[in-house]
């Protein structure tokens, strides 16, 4: 099987795909696909050539193009458009912008983690000086 057509099926998830691995051709067009982990059983591909995903909600999130892109090398054509090796490059762009941006959020949280974690050991440290000072103590 190479081809499937499923437009316009109020699909909001796609599942039993992975079994399929000389597909290359997709139309999942008008459907109801929200987020990149409802297409989990084709992507990655190694085959797809032509996916259809217009007119999707998935199609608002503004990393869209890079995101499908990058998990499908082999794709040539995306919701009716070529796609050239401009776009590639513009994928790994994109792709680095939002890694880098991740990394940054990362270290933020981990930051605040050790900041909290050096507070607590402080307060622990500074009762165990002056135990009287403690006001949650109940004794």
């Amino acid at each position: 099987l190479t081809e499937l057509n499923f437009r316009r099926n109020k699909i909001t998830n796609v599942t039993g795909l992975n079994g399929l691995p000389l597909l290359q051709r997709l139309f999942l067009a008008h459907n109801r696909i929200s987020n990149f982990e409802h297409l989990s059983s084709f992507i990655p591909s190694s085959s797809l050539q032509d996916l259809t995903l217009d007119n999707n909600p998935i199609q608002n999130n503004a990393l869209y193009r890079p995101t499908i892109l990058r998990r499908c090398p082999t794709l040539r054509h995306l919701d009716g458009v070529s796609v050239n090796e401009e776009d590639r490059k513009s994928v790994v762009v994109a792709m680095k912008k939002v890694d880098e941006k991740k990394e940054e959020e990362n270290r933020q949280v981990l930051m605040k983690a050790r900041k909290q974690q050096t507070l607590v050991s402080l307060r622990e440290k500074f009762f165990s000086i002056h135990p009287h000072l403690r006001t949650d103590d109940p004794s």
